[in-house]
């Protein structure tokens, strides 16, 4: 078992979950398939297309930048970089955790509910 599969709360129902979902998949048409991934695309597109760091500054609301320590999708630079950018934001790494803290991270949801109740 990897790690990342260590993080997760209950490794063996989100297991299920992901074949229950692939099969699903497997089976939806293959134009909502690639409608599917037609939107992934533009998503992706978006990101390369727009340079957020202009915007940073100009945030005025509590901000986390949080970030998992091995995430091999978004360097974490970008994260350091981007929580100097925003004024008064909080960075967040979590030790151990790759892209995703979501889904994959209890350690990350603590942190992002502990946060929003201090905003608040």
């Amino acid at each position: 078992m990897t790690r990342e599969a260590k993080e997760r709360d209950d490794v063996d129902q989100f297991l299920d979950r992901e074949e229950r979902l692939a099969t699903r998949a497997a089976q939806a048409p293959v134009a909502e398939r690639i409608a599917y991934y037609a939107v992934e695309l533009r998503n992706i597109q978006a990101y390369i297309d727009c340079d957020g760091r202009k915007f940073a500054p100009n945030v005025k609301a509590p901000t986390l930048v949080i970030h998992g320590e091995r995430d091999q999708a978004v360097p974490i630079d970008w994260g350091v970089e981007l929580a100097q950018a925003i004024p008064h934001a909080e960075l967040r790494v979590v030790n151990g955790a790759s892209h995703g803290l979501l889904w994959r991270s209890s350690e990350a949801r603590h942190t992002i509910i502990d946060f929003i109740a201090r905003a608040t």
